[in-house]
């Protein structure tokens, strides 16, 4: 549903700008809550949020160097449910971020220090193939 929502808020922009600021602002605040808390629980509600941020990007309501700042949070703690959180905002929004322009070089340099990360630290073996799908995806284009 996330999609259609984002794309509900994109057409409402245009005559109610509140309402895409004010979702963005507080999607932005749960991102860092759920970043800062660091629980191993409710990973629905983060990748909810994550996901949701990812379609606005695509939409061009969330900036795309706020989302590569979400991105690199997240690979600065590169340990359970950030390692999802990351892949799932790659898997939305990463070829968006990768292709476009502005944003090529340092969706490029994440996905490089994600895959260094990948061969550096012992991981479970499902976040190994999780991490090496984005991977594959991006630069076997």
């Amino acid at each position: 549903m996330l999609p259609f929502y984002a794309r509900f808020v994109t057409i409402l922009y245009p005559a109610l700008p509140e309402v895409g600021n004010e979702l963005c602002q507080m999607l932005r605040q749960d991102f860092k809550y759920h970043v800062k808390k660091k629980d191993q629980i409710n990973i629905e509600s983060k990748i909810k949020v994550v996901r949701f941020i990812a379609e606005l990007v695509k939409f061009k309501l969330y900036s795309k160097i706020e989302a590569l700042y979400c991105l690199k949070v997240l690979l600065h703690d590169f340990s359970h449910h950030h390692i999802e959180m990351a892949c799932n905002l790659l898997e939305v929004c990463g070829r968006y971020l990768y292709c476009n322009p502005d944003s090529h070089q340092r969706t490029k340099v994440y996905l490089e220090q994600m895959m260094r990360k990948k061969t550096v630290m012992t991981l479970d073996s499902r976040y190994v193939t999780q991490i090496g799908k984005y991977f594959n995806v991006f630069f076997f284009i």
